[in-house]
């Protein structure tokens, strides 16, 4: 089983394996940056291009370290990402918090946020978990996949990502506060996600197969359980 499931990561070599796709997702990022602030340009469109252009910059040096691109490519691709998403975040944040949006506006954007922040923390939440049992089981098992340190960091992502998801869902008493809240946890999920990302990273050559595997299943869960709430007339997740 351990070995079909490697072969399958493996089939996939071909993607993670070439420059190239680090530079299309560098393409797709900057492509919707240019179009959530040409699209709502009267609202918060910078902030959420900022948004965007942070979470693609970061998930492109994650990958990067993840699929093993030699270090003067590694060094070449790190800079040209930080300068040019990096660069254009920082405009587009600028921009934003110099912006003064209407209420309506700036509802809207509190509510996407939180949107996105409650289907993004419930699935880290149980990957980091099911990553955790993965380590013990191939840990008793006498086929060690990560090292302590390796288990201790996705403790922490666990454990934040838990607070995090517990804020989220007190969110309704910093009202006053909504915006700043949801950029805060914003912040924190991108650091979670380094931290997740980079610990998958020392370990993604030993159990590739696992990794997908267990990542899709969660991801899955997470859509079908939102659909049928949808279909139900419930509020999915974690909105009060």
């Amino acid at each position: 089983m351990m070995e079909f499931l490697g072969a399958v990561g493996n089939s996939f070599s071909f993607l993670y394996n070439m420059v190239t796709g680090a530079l299309i997702l560098w393409v797709l990022t900057v492509t919707a940056t240019a179009s959530a602030v040409r699209s709502l340009a009267e609202g918060r469109g910078a902030l959420w291009g900022a948004m965007i252009s942070t979470v693609g910059a970061v998930i492109i040096l994650l990958l990067i370290q993840l699929i093993g691109v030699p270090e003067d490519t590694t060094n070449v691709l790190n800079n040209f990402i930080i300068m040019t998403l990096g660069g254009l975040g920082s405009g587009l944040l600028a921009v934003a918090l110099v912006a003064e949006p209407n209420a309506v506006e700036a509802l809207k954007f509190k509510r996407a946020l939180f949107n996105i922040l409650d289907y993004a923390f419930v699935w880290l939440w149980l990957s980091s978990l099911s990553m955790i049992f993965l380590f013990l089981i191939s840990k008793l098992s006498g086929r060690i996949v990560a090292t302590d340190h390796a288990l201790g960091i996705m403790l922490i992502t666990f454990l934040f990502t838990f607070l995090s998801i517990v804020l989220l869902e007190c969110r309704n008493k910093f009202a006053k506060w909504g915006e700043s809240v949801g950029l805060g946890l914003f912040l924190i999920l991108v650091v979670l996600l380094v931290l997740y990302v980079g610990t998958l990273a020392s370990v993604w050559s030993k159990a590739p197969g696992w990794i997908l595997t267990l990542n899709s299943l969660v991801a899955c869960s997470i859509v079908s359980t939102s659909l049928y709430y949808r279909r139900r007339g419930a509020v999915p997740l974690l909105q009060p």
